[in-house]
């Protein structure tokens, strides 16, 4: 009840107030869906972005029995030293020195999936209560439903040391590429321990580094993420807290962090979203057809066919321009609205859970490439991942 409450007056101080760093320091007491709210409005809020950003590593911290559930977990004897690196929505991050090496460790809040599940609760109950209202979107609430499963599953760190196994073994052949080791014999439902990785944080390399180290960055997370959607494992958190920059023998590599948060697809799914990057479909059809792959129901696609095809085009436009592209010419929100408001539809437009996170990603590259000032050529990026592997992946 008490958290309750507090939500309910973060939500009317940010209705009242317009200072973000007031809004983020409440947050930053609130683990969980409010917290990882504010992460989120990072890739939004470009002029508070430091604001938000420390909604990452300077949260709350809450008392944990550290020694404790390393114990647990067989670290004991040799622990030479352990130190609180950060703070996120789900758990803390500690330095942890133990046998001659470094690693780092995240532990999972106590309680955190029941403050969760309060959270909706509450959520649900506005969303309830604003249903009535006209100009209320019903697709909402399965938006809603769907960010709370997916932070419920952020909470499974078994699952979580799996993907990020996964994934780096996958990708372990990219040299711009680093995904921190999962130590595997020390993770349980309470712990994720990896190595420790040392580098500099995205947000102090994008205000330090030249144009042209900030466009390799985009470049090599461009790659990354076209790499990840051909192995149908997708990182989907592009929060800037989850990148380091880290400097091995004078080359820079891109390190990947918090594996949470990520989309699987299926074989069908991977060729859909990839003839989308591509963006070549010979016909309408094709195009509703991977659409429907993707989730798509059938009354969005009957109500909203012939409009899809420039929804995508709008969305998807720096993929598909041969040349390095500028966003100050994008205007995307102007087309988006000025299509939707060419007639009345009976039907809100409501994509399906896995396009709304595979879309996050897309826009947190858009976010880095927009707020820098970077331009480059997203048409040939995206295609060396894609058409690397495309004849095991489309049919």
């Amino acid at each position: 009840m008490l958290r309750s409450l507090k939500l309910l007056m973060l939500l009317k101080k940010a209705l009242q107030s317009t200072s973000y760093d007031e809004i983020s320091a409440t947050l930053g007491k609130l683990h969980g869906f409010p917290q990882k709210a504010g992460q989120h409005l990072t890739l939004y809020l470009t002029d508070r972005f430091q604001s938000f950003y420390q909604l990452y590593n300077q949260g709350k911290p809450e008392p944990i029995r550290i020694h404790d559930l390393l114990k647990e977990a067989g670290i004991c004897d040799g622990i030479e030293d352990i130190a609180l690196a950060a703070q996120a929505s789900i758990g803390q991050v500690y330095r942890l020195r133990y046998k001659n090496k470094e690693y780092a460790v995240k532990v999972k809040y106590e309680g955190i999936e029941r403050k969760i599940r309060s959270d909706f609760s509450l959520v649900s109950f506005v969303l309830f209560c604003l249903k009535f209202f006209p100009f209320f979107n019903p697709a909402v609430i399965e938006v809603a439903d769907s960010i709370r499963r997916k932070l419920l599953e952020e909470c499974d760190y078994i699952k979580e040391a799996y993907s990020q196994q996964l994934l780096g073994e996958l990708l372990s052949k990219e040299k711009d590429i680093l995904i921190p080791r999962v130590e595997s014999q020390f993770c349980n439902d309470k712990l994720l321990v990896n190595e420790w990785i040392s580098g500099t944080p995205l947000h102090e390399f994008l205000k330090q580094e030249t144009a042209a180290q900030k466009q390799w960055f985009l470049r090599t997370y461009l790659h990354f993420v076209g790499r990840s959607i051909v192995e149908g494992l997708i990182h989907a958190d592009p929060h800037p807290g989850n990148f380091l920059i880290v400097n091995e023998k004078g080359a820079p590599k891109l390190a990947v962090l918090d594996f949470g948060c990520m989309v699987e697809l299926t074989n069908q799914e991977k060729g859909a979203l990839i003839r989308l990057l591509l963006g070549e479909y010979q016909n309408e059809d094709e195009l509703i057809e991977d659409l429907r792959i993707l989730g798509f129901t059938e009354t969005t696609l009957t109500e909203y066919q012939p409009v899809l095809g420039d929804i995508v085009s709008i969305l998807l436009e720096p993929f598909y321009y041969d040349g390095e592209y500028d966003f100050r010419h994008w205007r995307m929100q102007y087309k988006l609205n000025t299509i939707l408001s060419s007639r009345p539809w009976k039907e809100p437009l409501s994509p399906p859970a896995k396009v709304i996170y595979v879309m996050r990603v897309f826009h947190g590259l858009y976010f880095y490439a927009r707020s820098n000032d970077l331009k480059i050529n997203w048409y040939r990026g995206v295609r060396q991942p894609l058409n690397q592997h495309q004849e095991e992946v489309l049919p």
